[in-house]
């Protein structure tokens, strides 16, 4: 399945590959195969949304071995590789501790590309936005009212807190900030199936899983990945589903 949607118009296109969820309960060969239409379409630079590794345990060595693991799956990959934490890659200050040394990154950071401007936020270990650390919410506002002069503004993050407002809930900090300071595109991933939403001008992406299992049957649940193209046109995702005969 291959959906195009058009964004907004605003220097130089480029491509960028979002990887879904390798965990929970990751089901074996399907990354591989997701690693693999990113080595083919060599994109300009890569993405996730989070659980690149299992977590559920307090066994440093086991954790390091995880990561050893997720590391010979991607070490392959000829472009930059931006990893964005999940609930399973982070549950506690020792994770936390790891995923720096690991991931070699911040838990939350934020970098430029080609005239575009792109936040990772850590998500992981709270189950609303309106939990989240106050130390983040206010860097995000700074971070993103620093941005305002960038071709494009997109937003990383594991859990979909948007998805609630979606269904009727109330909006969250995190929405409101985007809001205000003109975010055009929010990737998340968490729930492992997809679905997109466009709320108050934002367009909210949920990336299918790239491996982690697959919860319910249902439109959006498949295994799959999002290929952006970031042109002066416009944002252009598409998603992409593997074959279903090899799910």
């Amino acid at each position: 399945m291959l959906l195009l949607i058009v964004i907004a118009a605003g220097s130089s296109d480029y491509h960028v590959f979002v990887f879904g969820d390798l965990t929970g309960s990751s089901v074996p060969g399907i990354y591989e195969r997701v690693v693999a239409e990113c080595t083919r379409l060599n994109p300009t630079f890569a993405l996730t949304v989070g659980d690149q590794v299992w977590g559920y345990t307090n066994d440093e060595q086991e954790l390091n071995h995880r990561w050893d693991d997720y590391f010979a799956l991607v070490n392959g990959l000829a472009m930059p590789l931006y990893l964005c934490p999940g609930n399973n890659d982070i549950e506690n200050a020792q994770m936390e501790r790891l995923w720096r040394e690991r991931s070699g990154k911040a838990t939350y950071y934020s970098f430029d590309f080609g005239g575009d401007h792109y936040t990772v936020l850590d998500t992981s270990r709270w189950d609303n936005a309106r939990t989240l650390p106050q130390a983040m919410l206010e860097w995000l506002a700074v971070d993103l009212a620093q941005a305002q002069g960038a071709r494009y503004r997109v937003v990383v993050m594991h859990r979909p807190y948007w998805l609630a407002a979606s269904l009727g809930g109330e909006p969250n900090p995190l929405m409101k900030l985007f809001e205000v300071n003109r975010v055009n595109l929010v990737l998340s991933g968490h729930v492992h199936f997809y679905c997109r939403k466009e709320i108050n001008g934002i367009t909210y992406i949920s990336v299918p899983s790239s491996g982690g299992a697959l919860p319910f049957l249902m439109f959006g649940t498949f295994f799959g990945y999002v290929w952006l193209t970031m042109a002066d046109s416009g944002i252009v995702p598409e998603v992409v589903r593997l074959p279903a005969a090899n799910n």
